[in-house]
Formats: C-alpha cells, structure tokens, sequence
C-alpha cells in the first residue's frame, strides 16, 4: 500500500514571522505597597537598628502574594562610578549648584570610603556597573542619554533602571512603542491633608507630568552588547533626550536628572544609622499634619528650618548642604528602598491610568510541509479493514462491482524521521476524499 512517501528539499520551506502584543502597565500596580515587592537582603553596621533594604524590587500585576500575580519588571538605582562627588573630596558644583562631599579616601586596598551621611553608595555604584557589564559589555564604561555619545555632559551619572520581565518582553520591544508618564515636579508640600510627615517620605503626587517616547528610533539603530539601542526622549520636545531603552534586553535606563527636577528641595524623613530618638519632631510643612519624635534608624532630610528640637538631619555639616536639593542630596543620602519607593509611589501616580506601554515581540520560527498526493497515491488505506481476508477491497456497497477503482479518505498525516519514527502528527478538520481522478496538496506548519 502507497502509504509512505519521501519529502525532498522543494517540499519544505522554513519561515520567519513576528507577533505583536500591547503590554500596558498600569498606574496602581507600580504604586501599590501590595503589588510591588522588596527584598531586604542588605543590612548596616550595629549604629542604632542599622539599615535593611532592598537591592531592587519587583513589581507585580495584583497582589504579588496571590499565585496569579505576574512580575512585570525590576526597578533599582544606580550611580556611575564616575561621578565627581563619588571621587573627589573637592568642592564642586552641578548646574550651580553644591555638591555633596561624599567621597572621604580609598584605603590600601583601593577600597573607596564614604561620609556617614551618605547610604548604600557602593551598592549604587556595583548596581550600575553591573548593568553596564551587560549591556555595554565592561562594567567600567558608563552610560550616555545619546547612545554613540561619550561626552561627559552626556552621561548618564545617577540612573534609574528599569527591566522588563521575559513574559512581557518575549522577543523584544518593537522600536517606536514605547511610551512612558512620569511626574517631573516634586507637588507643594504645604496644604493640609492630615498625613503622618515622619512615614511619608515624598508621599504626596508630583507634578508636571511629561511623557517619554523612543520617538524616532527607527531611523538610526544603533547597538551595543545588550543589543539594539534606542534614545528616549520627550514627547513634547523631542531634542531632549533622558534616557536608552534597550529592545533586545528589554531594560530602560533613565538619566534621574531629566525626569525629575534635580533643583526641587526635598522633605521627609528617610533611613539612617541613628541610635537615639529625637525628642524633638520634623517641624511640619503641612498646615495642619501629624507630628512626632523622630524614631531611632530615621533622620530628617529637608531644608535645616525644617527640623526642630535638635532631630537628626542629612547633610548638614555646611550652610551650603542644607539646602538638600533632590540631586543629589536625596540619592546619596536614602536607601535604595527610599528611592524605588519615592519613585514608584509619587512619579507614577496611583489611578487606573498607563504608567508605561509597548509592543512587544515574539519571533515565531515556523516549517512548512508540503504533502503533495499525485492521482495514483494514496487512494488506499492502511487500515486492515479496508481488504478482506483474500485482499480484495471491501466496497461500501455490495451491488456494486468488487472491481471498483479504488478511494480512500485521508484524515490524518504524520511525518516521520530519517529512521521511521513518528515525530509528529497533524489531524485534518474533516476527511477528504483521494482517488485517482484527484492531485491533492496537504500544507502541514509547524510553529516554534
């Protein structure tokens, strides 16, 4: 029986497609205390109850302790090791502005020393080298909101980054997509709205709202380790850029100075190696706000006429520093949980609305088999009841002459390898009828 056939190399055609997926982030998720999840993995010297935060945090679709939730993408900080305030104990300045003198000596072991004031700054720093090892391919190069840029005023020195998780990404993120709403302005904070000020750092919602594009990014295509490399840049002026989003690996680095306005002052109360508690309080901005002490492992970080009863303050060692700009005071100063959180909970804002959206990619990679059964194929069947014991055809009607030209209905197809054995089977909607008056063509894909 004409059961078998060898396909040849015409018979088979291998493809390449690509889907895409809108993925839409959602405001409430990345705001969320519930939907976002830390890991407190480092831990400070015994001064007071010491630090604990997290390196990065995850953010999750719903409540990350349901088995439904998806993690969406990492979110973390970083500084480059570059950065003047991280390397030199001289006075300098930044748009005008004063630095923080971080950087106190390296030990015999080249081992850089930071000020008591400052937090987590080697752990800022290994976490950008860490991403500039995968995606520009040497930890000791540095980031540049235009990708072939290497000017210094180009440089990305405080970054946020932001990675998007495989079963959003897939293959990628497709080129000019891309879009995200952040707050740019730190709100006013002195109204009245009854909030605890000690608990909230930074809590209330920004303003001046920008939204940020790869806004062009087909015309020029660059790479780098991590892959294809795009700028993204204002909506509302394009020449602005703040940051790279990288398709391939599916990260976001953003410059922290272009989306947030580095000249804001900062109020609130953040992480500290502080053994006491203050019996004085944050003298509150807010017209009518909950006040009190300030508890062991905070201080105070905000402009000096805002503390009061002798309460525990960041960068306070100059008149010039106790002006506590947001850049870079607040960064060098707070946890890594205090900057995610700061960013996730003012920046994006807490309503129902699109945080951050793209189109992904998934690269489908398909082989097409063309089953071709020419007249005198394939008009048997391999079933044994087909032919009855003296193998004659057993005919459906038995008026009809036993001579009959044979037909059969095919109904499924399976292709088999070089040694005969099934590799995959592919069932037919309905049976189709082949005879010999019939040139059928059967086209099999498979997808992966």
């Amino acid at each position: 029986m004409a059961v078998f056939k060898s396909l040849i190399s015409n018979d088979i055609k291998n493809t390449k497609s690509i889907l895409n997926q809108l993925v839409d982030i959602v405001r409430e998720d990345v705001s969320g205390s519930n939907s976002r999840k830390s890991y407190e993995v480092f831990v400070t010297s015994s001064i007071g109850p010491g630090v604990t935060s997290s390196l990065y945090q995850t953010v999750f679709d719903q409540d990350f302790s349901l088995q439904t939730a998806n993690s969406m993408f990492d979110i973390t900080f970083g500084f480059c090791p570059r950065t003047t305030f991280l390397t030199d104990r001289s006075s300098n300045t930044r748009e005008g502005k004063p630095n923080p003198q971080v950087y106190v000596s390296g030990d015999t072991a080249r081992k850089r020393r930071y000020t008591q004031t400052s937090l987590m700054i080697r752990e800022k720093v290994n976490i950008y080298k860490q991403f500039a090892s995968v995606l520009r391919g040497n930890p000791d190069v540095s980031f540049f909101r235009k990708a072939d840029s290497s000017e210094p005023a180009d440089r990305i020195d405080a970054a946020i980054f932001i990675t998007f998780h495989r079963l959003f990404v897939r293959d990628g993120i497709k080129r000019e997509t891309f879009a995200m709403r952040m707050k740019h302005e730190l709100a006013s904070m002195e109204h009245s709205n009854g909030t605890d000020f000690i608990d909230n750092l930074f809590q209330n919602q920004g303003t001046n709202e920008r939204i940020y594009t790869d806004f062009g990014a087909s015309s020029r295509r660059p790479t780098h380790v991590g892959g294809e490399v795009g700028e993204l840049r204002r909506a509302d002026a394009t020449n602005e850029t703040v940051g790279l989003i990288y398709y391939d690996h599916g990260t976001v680095v953003l410059d922290a100075t272009k989306v947030m306005n580095p000249s804001n002052l900062g109020y609130g109360v953040i992480d500290a190696m502080t053994d006491t508690t203050s019996t004085g309080s944050a003298k509150s901005v807010f017209t009518s706000g909950k006040q009190g002490p300030v508890p062991r492992g905070k201080a105070i970080f905000g402009p000096s006429e805002q503390t009061a009863g002798g309460a525990p303050r960041m960068n306070a060692d100059s008149a010039n520093e106790a002006t506590d700009y947001f850049y870079p005071y607040f960064f060098t100063s707070g946890s890594i949980d205090n900057i995610v959180n700061h960013i996730c909970n003012t920046r994006f804002g807490s309503d129902a609305g699109t945080a951050i959206t793209f189109q992904n990619k998934t690269q489908i990679n398909s082989t097409i088999y063309f089953l071709r059964a020419s007249p005198d194929e394939f008009n048997y069947s391999s079933n044994p009841t087909y032919v009855n014991d003296r193998g004659q055809i057993v005919v459906t009607d038995s008026s009809v002459n036993a001579l009959e030209k044979p037909f059969s209905y095919i109904t499924t197809v399976g292709l088999y390898g070089d040694f005969d054995d099934l590799l995959a089977v592919a069932k037919l909607s309905r049976p189709i009828e082949k005879n010999d008056e019939k040139d059928l063509t059967i086209r099999v894909r498979l997808d992966f």
